[in-house]
């Protein structure tokens, strides 16, 4: 990621579902989205004025990601395509789907937490 005319960039990923990771030194912000173009998106113009309107994930993370651009580098990682062994069994998980992501999502914050890391995601840390 980087800093362009004052507005973060993220890389170009298409619309598609998936889990990306957003690497912030020893914090990771982890998350899902069915559309990573767009939630990215969001992210980099997250809408609104931050003075009067009370803070949001897509102003948190984006506050974070600047901030941690300012001092050094932040990246993203981002996975679209999942393999998973049930009984023997090795499938591919349908990522368009909201329990898929869910269950990928949970896996790479508990493996995050497990790692050490501080994780910035409001729902993981509860």
């Amino acid at each position: 990621m980087t800093i362009d005319a004052g507005m973060l960039r993220f890389p170009t990923v298409g619309y598609v579902p998936g889990i990306y990771r957003i690497d912030l030194g020893e914090r990771l912000y982890i998350g899902e989205a069915d559309r990573l173009q767009r939630r990215f998106q969001n992210y980099r113009t997250p809408g609104g004025d931050p003075a009067t309107l009370r803070p949001n994930t897509n102003r948190r993370v984006n506050r974070a990601i600047a901030t941690r651009l300012a001092a050094g580098e932040a990246n993203v990682a981002v996975c679209t395509a999942v393999e998973i062994t049930v009984d023997g069994r090795r499938s591919t998980l349908d990522l368009r789907g909201k329990t898929a992501r869910l269950l990928v999502e949970s896996a790479a914050a508990t493996a995050a937490r497990l790692a050490g890391y501080s994780l910035g995601n409001l729902a993981a840390e509860k």
